[in-house]
């Protein structure tokens, strides 16, 4: 049975992510598990994402006399204490009636930015309600066109952001060999977006225009040659395409092509702080996080989804300290050993 998103219990805060990923696993049902978990027929792409990673090692340096580590980014005009922003997962519903709403206090309590999503169950209008979190609105063109438009105004008026495209949505997602149902019981559908959808999106409002799903230069240049601001490298974690390159791989060839024009950031496969530095030494601005705060909702409510990106914070910064980095703002790859 599916557990309300509630107050983390007092043994959270003596739990790491991994352990915080098992109790999750213990609490929900199979099918919300499956549903947080899955991945797309054989799993290979998800397998992929956090392969690739670990394959990443760190050089050691530690005569640097470093005694303060700066985590800090400014991004579309916000300041905010880690490089670790919330992903804009359409299935945090299933935890709990609550749990949408919780996962975006978390990221206030975070200290972080919340991408949000209308895959949810949750309103344009219902996300800022009792929240400071900065917040960043998603779409993918499920209503159509110009619903997706008239969302993206109301969201610059309610003080969004930014607002964005998720554009790997031609076809729906998938777990395992099944295509699950959306958040209103409907079978889920694909739908084709082009450089005229960023076109026109970027005239309807005075917002920063974010484009997630890009995973090659060719997607990579005609979304920012079309006005977008803001590029999210992804695979959707491997709900996808089966069989691709992991967004770790990619990411190097896309901030080369367009990382001076455009701000790059990038999900699918991080789990951990040491993950999250590698991506920023390889050019990525900052990294989105969905199934640990899937967790972290499921087991601690608000509270919950703070303590992973706490957790998550603490460990980039013990990577910095034993790598020489000062500041995640300065990292470069030669902190890197790629195996």
């Amino acid at each position: 049975m599916e557990r309300n998103a509630g107050t983390m219990p007092h043994s959270m805060m003596e739990m790491s992510v991994a352990e915080i990923e098992e109790d999750a696993k213990r609490i929900l049902s199979l099918e919300v598990w499956k549903k947080c978990i899955g991945a797309a027929e054989s799993g290979a792409t998800f397998r992929r994402n956090q392969d690739a990673l670990s394959k990443i090692l760190f050089k050691q340096r530690i005569l640097h006399g470093i005694t303060s580590l700066h985590t800090s980014i400014e991004l579309f005009g916000q300041q905010v204490s880690t490089p670790l922003l919330v992903a804009p997962l359409g299935s945090f519903w299933m935890v709990g009636p609550s749990a949408e709403h919780d996962v975006v206090e978390g990221a206030s309590l975070g200290g972080t930015i919340a991408f949000v999503t209308h895959a949810g169950r949750s309103s344009v209008e219902e996300y800022t309600k009792g929240t400071h979190a900065p917040l960043i609105w998603m779409s993918n063109l499920t209503d159509g066109e110009e619903e997706t438009y008239r969302l993206a105004r109301v969201a610059e008026k309610l003080g969004y952001v930014a607002v964005g495209l998720t554009v790997d949505s031609v076809e729906p997602s998938k777990v395992g060999d099944h295509i699950p149902l959306d958040s209103s019981g409907a079978p889920r559908k694909g739908f084709s977006a082009t450089p005229k959808n960023i076109e026109r999106l970027k005239k309807e409002v005075n917002l920063p225009i974010v484009v997630k799903g890009i995973m090659g230069v060719s997607d990579a240049l005609a979304a920012v040659n079309a006005g977008a601001d803001a590029l999210i490298v992804s695979n959707h974690g491997g709900r996808k395409l089966d069989y691709s390159l992991s967004a770790i791989e990619v990411l190097p060839e896309i901030v080369s092509a367009v990382g001076g024009k455009t701000d790059i950031l990038i999900d699918s496969g991080f789990r951990r702080g040491t993950d999250a530095l590698k991506a920023l030494a390889m050019g990525a601005k900052a990294i989105l996080i969905g199934r640990p705060v899937f967790w972290g909702v499921a087991v601690g409510g608000p509270s919950g989804v703070a303590r992973v990106i706490e957790l998550m914070t603490e460990e980039l910064k013990r990577t910095m300290m034993f790598t020489g980095v000062k500041d995640v703002r300065a990292v470069d790859r030669n902190i890197l050993i790629f195996d």
